[in-house]
């Protein structure tokens, strides 16, 4: 995938490339909960706002509240709502980020960004 950014027009010193993603890895790239101040927000800047985000894993949805999750490699699959990477925050760190990349001060704690897909 990198290969094929590159020949599409992505700097290579753009792109953030990981395999076998751990838990701590989606953390320090998109952000937690608490904090989504990850790598991803160090790099999107004012007026730069693509942002293509490329995932080959595997996914879960709980079935009492039809979360969706992000399944890490180092996640217990009988355990993924603690240790796999909620859809959800990954949304709403994104928005976060758009919202700071523009130029944005102030910020709705109610931030909603549409979702076309579920994984």
């Amino acid at each position: 995938m990198r290969d094929y950014l590159t020949t599409m027009g992505f700097d290579l010193a753009n792109i953030i490339y990981a395999e076998d993603v751990t838990l701590t890895k989606f953390y320090e790239i998109f952000g937690t909960k608490e904090d989504h101040k990850g790598k991803l927000f160090k790099w999107v800047r004012h007026g730069q706002l693509k942002v293509f985000i490329y995932y080959v894993g595997h996914g879960a949805l709980a079935a009492e509240t039809a979360e969706a999750y992000f399944v890490p490699v180092d996640a217990n699959p009988q355990y993924f709502k603690t240790s796999g990477y909620k859809l959800q925050t990954l949304y709403d760190n994104l928005a976060k980020i758009f919202i700071n990349a523009l130029g944005w001060i102030e910020m709705s704690s109610e931030i909603q960004i549409e979702k076309s897909a579920q994984p």
